[in-house]
């Protein structure tokens, strides 16, 4: 397992330059991620929670150019295309994290909401964005994707018996 300096270095600014894109797009990210229920809202109760959350979410997409780059250190002789495919699944994994904690989300506001409206009319519900845990649903993912990678394509050492 040779460690290139012009390899590691070119990751780094790669998953420098992913962090600062999720920061940006991190805003946008919960417009989609974060499902629309009617008369349920989330909102940030304090600029910590919500600078968190952007730091968290940025961090775990950065940690992706990181974590292939070891990944095809590790496993050796891959092809383009296996490291094509350990892309989508490390990528991948983050994204199907996502989408099951957002459906999990929509299922328990929209109980939510049905249970309120039985009670009382015109009542909106709020919640934290603390409360949905998207960064530690990522992170899972994140780390499934990478485990699947390494189950796939880690060369098995076959013993043959006669």
């Amino acid at each position: 397992m040779k460690f290139s300096a012009k390899e590691f270095i070119i990751t780094l600014v790669l998953a420098v330059a992913i962090f600062f894109l999720a920061q940006y797009i991190y805003p946008t990210f919960h417009k989609v991620a974060v499902p629309q229920v009617e008369d349920a809202y989330f909102s940030v109760t304090n600029f910590d929670s919500a600078f968190n959350l952007g730091l968290k979410f940025s961090l775990i997409w950065a940690a992706i150019p990181l974590i292939l780059f070891f990944v095809w250190k590790l496993i050796p002789d891959l092809t383009p295309s296996k490291k094509a495919a350990t892309v989508l699944f490390v990528a991948g994994g983050v994204l199907i994290a996502i989408f099951i904690r957002r459906y999990f989300v929509q299922q328990e506001l929209e109980k939510l909401v049905v249970a309120v409206k039985d009670v009382a009319v015109n009542k909106k519900i709020s919640d934290t964005l603390d409360n949905i845990n998207f960064e530690y649903w990522m992170t899972v993912g994140l780390l499934s994707g990478t485990i699947l990678c390494f189950i796939l394509f880690k060369k098995k050492r076959r013993k043959w018996t006669k």
